[in-house]
Formats: C-alpha cells, sequence, structure tokens
C-alpha cells in the first residue's frame, strides 16, 4: 500500500513536526505554584481572552454551519478587490486566491498521484 508520504510533494515531507507549547497546568506543577498565578505569553494565546467582537462573529456564524458556503467566493473576492483598490472581477479575483504559493506547493504532483 502506498503511503500519503510517498505521494505528497518533498518539500512536505521535510517539514519540522509541530511541538505544541507546554500547558499552564504542566509548569505550575513543574514550579509548585498555583496556575492562576501564571501568564502565559506564548503559543499565540491570549491572557485576556478572546475579543469581543470575535466571540460575536463566531456565535454568529454557529448559526448557518450547516450550510455550504458561496462556492464562487463573491463577499470574499468583494473585500479583496476593496483592500487592493480593484475591480472584483470574477475570473481574476478568483485566480488571486487560486494561485497562492502554500496552496500550490501543498498539492499532491500530478505525476505522483
Amino acid at each position: 500500500m502506498t503511503s500519503v508520504w510517498e505521494l505528497a510533494n518533498p518539500q512536505l515531507r521535510d517539514l519540522a513536526v509541530y511541538e505544541p507549547g507546554k500547558p499552564i497546568e504542566e509548569t505550575a506543577r513543574e514550579l509548585g505554584v498555583d496556575p492562576s498565578t501564571i501568564i502565559k505569553l506564548a503559543s499565540n494565546e491570549n491572557p485576556l481572552g478572546a475579543s469581543p467582537k470575535a466571540l460575536q462573529a463566531m456565535r454568529a456564524a454557529l448559526e448557518t454551519a450547516h450550510l455550504y458556503p458561496d462556492g464562487s467566493g463573491f463577499y470574499l473576492r468583494k473585500a479583496i478587490a476593496a483592500k487592493l483598490s480593484v475591480a472584483p472581477e470574477k475570473r481574476n479575483s478568483r485566480q488571486w486566491i487560486k494561485r497562492g504559493d502554500r496552496i500550490r506547493r501543498a498539492r499532491v504532483s500530478e505525476s505522483r498521484r
């Protein structure tokens, strides 16, 4: 049986394995202190919690989470066009998104399928 790693592009196989940050509870045990006395500023965590605006947006998104998103990316294209001060032409703006290097490099190459 062929491994998925044999089909992946070489640059994916060379990526370092992600090592998550140490949980506050583990650090507290090691130091013998109460976890509430530790403020973690690593691992992209926010000691203040999520932004109220982010929580509001997530709650609103839950209402339609069971629906498929707009496949044409209408609102995304409109936002990108506004940010770049260009017309939101369907073909060109979709190409901006599809041509992203990260997506291209992560795809399984045609010759390896």
